[in-house]
């Protein structure tokens, strides 16, 4: 008997685009992480809430060596792009739902204060309250999380990151956030 299999609402994309230059398409490290084997074939975690990305992010770090990049955009964007998905179909009531369980250490401290950035900053711009756990003062990267890994963005992202990621040692630039 096989586990079952919880698949996201979307199509995952097992690997990057090949670049054109014949190279070999690279495993999506987020997909790889939360896969795991049911009857052969690999099942995908849903992201529902911050629990799950928490979750789901603990498992890539625990298999790979990851960037802050690759952090950024396949935890905390990953949660954005639900959010506002949900935030479009249901309201900013329901998307904000989304941060009321109080999600997991990742052991990384910049990813564990930018879920409590994102809630914050999300609760300020949709007019909800932000949950309880997000304003903890342990939500804070020790030492400072710098998303960029160029000196150039680094320079940008103490300039314009947002105060509810800057406050707690989250440091991105004014496009970090925004999606498509």
């Amino acid at each position: 008997m096989t586990a079952p299999c919880v698949r996201t609402n979307r199509a995952p994309t097992p690997t990057a685009p090949d670049d054109g230059a014949g190279s070999p398409a690279r495993e999506c490290p987020l997909i790889a992480a939360a896969a795991n084997e049911v009857g052969g074939q690999p099942c995908v975690m849903s992201i529902g809430n911050v629990g799950d990305a928490a979750r789901a992010v603990l498992s890539m770090l625990a298999r790979n060596s990851v960037s802050s990049e690759d952090l950024w955009r396949f935890g905390v964007l990953h949660v954005l792009d639900d959010y506002e998905s949900v935030r479009r179909h249901d309201g900013a009531d329901a998307a904000a739902m989304m941060f009321m369980e109080v999600p997991g250490s990742t052991g990384d401290s910049g990813l564990d204060a930018a879920f409590a950035a994102l809630a914050c900053w999300l609760a300020d711009r949709d007019g909800w309250s932000a949950p309880q756990w997000a304003l903890a003062d342990d939500r804070v990267a020790r030492p400072w999380w710098f998303v960029s890994s160029s000196a150039y963005g680094r320079s940008w992202a103490m300039v314009q990151s947002p105060a509810q990621f800057r406050i707690r040692g989250v440091f991105i630039t004014d496009t970090a956030l925004q999606r498509a």
